[in-house]
């Protein structure tokens, strides 16, 4: 039997705790393996067993692997290719790279699959695997996780004849192109600009387009460090943007731009130095897509504002709700043929781009409205009307699926209560979402209401019912 934690596989990917780059910073120190941690560890012989698993169950010949800039990630990727080579499998390293470049490059040459070792938003001392099929076609839930998993704790590969080879393989001046041809950055106008890459693999992307741009340019953290000296690769978390805000403050920049540990989430600031929440940005990016191409679907997520399913009906499109978590997201996409998605977490997914996330499309989407507009970003939020987010609410809980039942007890009469993510609720002039998270011991509350005076009320009539401690 394979000595593999089965906790390692999630529902949109592979992830662990690397226990050597646990310290007294770290959130995990003195819980690692314990049941208050979500993630279970992960070593270097358990990512040779995944990779041979992997293998064994899409009988690849040649597979794209990236990785971004963590203290682990060379010795995964090391790990990760000497199992798919002890496969018979050719590697094409991609070096460091964004996840939206892993995914446009399974899509654009002939590859039969494409890896990116990756944690994502996570801190330094979390790691592990994003897979496709060729296309972006993820490997998730109900996509393929399952069958992986079984065959890495059955531990049973197949022999195979000659070692697979390694070869380097550069794709980022066909990425920024392909990015190109779908938003002209030459008709953009001139803006000063805040852009934080949070120490990751952003930089290469943003290093090749940015000479197109007619902008002045402020870079943070742009260089690579999986230390993540200046924050965590989480743009959410608010301190974390506190370097990025007061730069727009201080240079009265027109915009701040952040994107998390691997690229594929991005969060705007705008010229006030606010953030702007995940899904106002849809509802922006779905006005812009929808005049130019009607009657499409956008898809998004189940916590985000009415104001998302509210303006696509209104400007003709289908508005499509599906579950939180990029690989529910792509496979939804793909079933729906969505032009479009955006969730509340600040990825941003085109059809254009196989149903996958895109860095650097949402950045110059932004921009091309801004510039089309001839209006600053918070001018454009406030014709979007009056909703009144809460933002995500966290609650620490000794066991996330019994509190979730619990809530689903209280509400399952109402009328318009579903539970395709956690419990959600909608009133004539307020709803909520709980749902589990997916690292964490926690519960994520976001309520919204249609008056600002009933925010704190609906906000503390909820909590009462989650129960647990409230995380600052």
């Amino acid at each position: 039997m394979s000595i593999i934690n089965p906790r390692l596989f999630r529902d949109c990917d592979i992830r662990g705790i690397v226990p050597w780059l646990v310290d007294k910073r770290s959130i995990y120190f003195g819980i690692v393996g314990k049941p208050e941690t979500i993630l279970a560890p992960i070593d270097t012989e358990q990512v040779y067993i995944i990779a041979r698993a992997f293998a064994e169950y899409l009988k690849p010949k040649k597979v794209l692997v990236g990785r971004d800039t963590r203290l682990s990630a060379n010795k995964f990727f090391e790990k990760f290719t000497e199992g798919l080579g002890d496969a018979g499998v050719d590697v094409f390293d991609l070096g460091i790279t964004t996840t939206s470049m892993v995914y446009f490059a399974s899509g654009r040459y002939d590859y039969d699959a494409a890896v990116n070792i990756t944690a994502s938003h996570t801190p330094r001392e979390i790691n592990g695997f994003k897979m496709v099929r060729k296309d972006a076609d993820i490997i998730g839930s109900g996509s393929g996780i399952e069958e992986l998993r079984n065959i890495a704790l059955a531990g049973n590969f197949t022999s195979v004849g000659p070692k697979g080879s390694i070869k380097k393989v550069d794709i980022v001046d066909d990425y920024v192109e392909s990015v190109c041809r779908f938003i002209n950055p030459a008709k953009i106008a001139k803006f000063k600009l805040v852009l934080d890459s949070s120490s990751g693999p952003m930089f290469k992307p943003l290093e090749k387009i940015l000479p197109r741009l007619n902008s002045d340019v402020i870079k943070l953290n742009f260089e690579p460090n999986g230390d993540f000296p200046a924050h965590d690769p989480n743009p959410l978390i608010p301190e974390n943007r506190e370097e990025a805000r007061e730069a727009v403050l201080k240079e009265k920049a027109d915009l701040g731009v952040m994107w998390d540990g691997d690229g594929d989430r991005i969060m705007f600031i705008d010229e006030k130095g606010d953030l702007v929440p995940g899904d106002f940005i849809t509802v922006l990016f779905a006005k812009y897509f929808l005049k130019r191409n009607p009657g499409v679907a956008v898809v998004y997520n189940t916590p985000s504002s009415w104001a998302v399913k509210n303006w696509v009906t209104k400007l003709g499109g289908r508005a499509i709700m599906q579950r939180t978590g990029h690989a529910f997201i792509k496979q939804k996409n793909r079933e729906v043929d969505a032009f479009f998605a955006g969730e509340l977490s600040g990825h941003y997914y085109y059809k254009h781009t196989y149903y996958a996330e895109n860095d650097l499309i949402p950045f110059l989407t932004i921009l091309d409205i801004m510039t089309e507009e001839k209006k600053p970003l918070s001018a454009l939020l406030s014709e979007i009307g009056e909703y009144y987010p809460s933002g995500e609410i966290n609650f620490e809980v000794s066991d996330r699926e019994k509190t979730i039942g619990s809530i689903k007890e209280v509400y399952k009469n109402m009328p318009n209560a579903y539970f395709l993510d956690g419990v959600s609720v909608e009133f004539p002039d307020w709803h909520f979402n709980v749902r589990p998270s997916l690292n964490d011991p926690l519960v994520r509350l976001n309520v919204e209401t249609t008056k600002k005076e009933d925010l704190e009320k609906r906000i503390s009539e909820v909590s009462k019912v989650i129960g647990g401690k409230l995380v600052p």
